[in-house]
């Protein structure tokens, strides 16, 4: 797994125009917004995308019949995916923090602009961002693999139609048997402990990771190269 991690991340380096937009845009936001929610979300999520490139570029030129030839098996390689996802993720997130926090502090000490933040919100922000990553490649990732790139753009593109249109499903359904406005229920998931909060996310990522990588060892097992 070591090896594939190396290979992914040497890939990045042929991504520098994609960063430099990234951060660019990222300032834009820390420097328009009164606080920095916004370019910590856009920054996390926009840098854990790139594991989706790093299945295109490995099919580039049938480069899956090759690579799949070195000392490693097809679930290791969904395995590194997933790993490098999340690894770019908390890399994007961790970066996006502590570069807010540096704006928010010229800004406010320097500028005498306002830059407002708490550490309670940039936690849940933090955490918010981290699911949404989590989610998007535990969806991706096997729709990349069973599709192919071309295929496969298309194929996520519908999948988060149904997604979406499953949501509002889903609470219209809440609404009609309680009765209630199903806000209520998120507002108060939202006043719930960051503790709490974590820990409920944390299971949730467990369980949407798991059933991923069983479906995207599954689908990539049946393919051939």
């Amino acid at each position: 797994m070591k090896g594939l991690l190396i290979k992914d991340f040497k890939l990045m380096k042929n991504q520098k125009q994609f960063f430099l937009v990234l951060i660019f845009i990222g300032l834009v936001f820390l420097m328009t917004q009164n606080s920095p929610y916004m370019a910590i979300g856009y920054a996390t999520v926009m840098v854990s995308m790139f594991t989706i490139t790093t299945l295109s570029y490995d099919e580039i030129d049938n480069g899956n019949a090759y690579l799949f030839t070195l000392p490693f098996d097809r679930k290791e390689y969904v395995r590194e995916k997933y790993m490098f996802g999340l690894m770019t993720c908390l890399a994007g997130l961790i970066v996006s923090v502590n570069l807010g926090v540096a704006v928010s502090f010229v800004k406010r000490q320097v500028l005498a602009m306002p830059m407002e933040f708490e550490w309670t919100s940039i936690g849940v922000i933090s955490l918010v961002a981290i699911t949404m990553c989590i989610y998007f490649l535990a969806v991706a990732i096997p729709v990349e693999i069973k599709l192919g790139v071309e295929k496969g753009r298309m194929g996520f593109l519908l999948i988060m139609v149904l997604f979406f249109i499953g949501y509002y499903l889903i609470l219209m359904v809440v609404e009609k048997i309680s009765g209630r406005n199903p806000l209520e229920f998120i507002g108060k998931i939202m006043h719930l402990h960051v503790g709490a909060i974590a820990g409920i996310l944390i299971a949730t990522w467990i369980v949407v990771c798991g059933i991923s990588i069983l479906v995207s060892t599954y689908i990539i097992g049946r393919k051939e190269y």
